[in-house]
């Protein structure tokens, strides 16, 4: 029996084996070249704020939410005992994130923030990365792509072997069973290219954050490298999350998920919520915890 396409069966399957293999090892060596390739160059520190380094901490996600706490922190925005934002004032910050944050902000909940400040946090990352402290979300994103095209080739070779070699009698139960193999890593890198995050933080990157959190816990200055000031709620959240908001109350009241949302990110939730502060006190379903009190106007409970 003539070999297909020159090549016997089993030298197939052991090729076949490495190119299922070669993207997910080419996707590490990338990564781990990336991070380690891009050395910070010049002032890479000068003009930082507190939500640059909460991107390198968290990602977008992470940043978003370090603007959300400074607004509060601020009293620049609010937010009820069913985790919706409102706005406090209508002059806008002078920071990008803080600004698109406080532009949208009222009616929304915590978590739709990183959606309606993608733009913003997109340029940040870009700012990261040219300061040699992030990989290009751009970078990130093709090489994604890149993967998940590759093991869509993959399957076709295969298909297309497997097709012509049961044609002519040959045995194709092997390569069967490896495009199984391919199509569920077609399935991960497809649902990685889509949902996987597109941030990607370099070895300065990752140092600056460890030399902020060492900042932190040395003293209540928390003035970390080359003088990027650490100050107030947002450099505990760009640190530790929401969880890190020195407020019970507000942390309580951002965590809150309505038993039935409707409207998706937007909209208000039930009314008979109430979010307890460490001293005991809550608040009602229709008052609110301001950014540095526990509930309502004076840090008690509205009647």
């Amino acid at each position: 029996m003539t070999d297909l396409w020159g090549i016997p069966g089993p030298r197939f399957i052991e090729i076949y084996m490495g190119l299922l293999v070669a993207p997910a090892i080419g996707a590490v060596l990338w990564r781990w070249w990336q991070v380690r390739r891009v050395k910070p160059a010049g002032p890479q520190r000068s003009g930082m704020t507190v939500h640059h380094l909460a991107y390198l901490a968290g990602g977008p996600k992470r940043a978003a939410e370090s603007a959300v706490a400074s607004l509060l922190d601020g009293e620049r925005l609010r937010v009820d005992s069913t985790g919706v934002l409102h706005k406090v004032g209508k002059a806008e910050p002078a920071d990008p994130i803080e600004r698109a944050v406080f532009r949208r902000a009222e009616g929304a909940r915590i978590r739709s923030m990183p959606v309606v400040v993608a733009d913003a946090t997109y340029e940040l990352s870009h700012d990261l990365a040219k300061r040699g402290l992030a990989v290009p979300e751009k970078s990130v994103v093709l090489a994604k792509r890149v993967v998940a095209g590759l093991y869509v080739a993959i399957g076709v070779l295969g298909s297309v072997r497997a097709w012509a070699g049961s044609g002519l009698g040959h045995p194709v139960g092997h390569l069967v069973l490896l495009l199984v193999v391919d199509i569920a890593a077609i399935a991960v890198a497809l649902w990685f290219a889509e949902r996987g995050p597109d941030h990607l933080i370099t070895a300065a990157g990752r140092a600056m954050v460890r030399d902020a959190g060492r900042t932190r816990r040395a003293g209540a200055a928390m003035v970390g490298p080359a003088g990027l000031i650490l100050g107030g709620a947002a450099a505990w959240v760009a640190l530790d999350g929401l969880q890190a908001y020195p407020d019970e109350t507000v942390v309580s009241a951002l965590a809150y998920t309505p038993a039935a949302t409707g409207g998706g990110f937007w909209g208000g939730g039930g009314s008979g919520y109430s979010c307890s502060s460490g001293a005991g006190s809550s608040c009602g379903g229709g008052s609110s915890c301001g950014g540095g009190s526990s509930c309502g106007g004076g840090g008690g409970c509205g009647g």
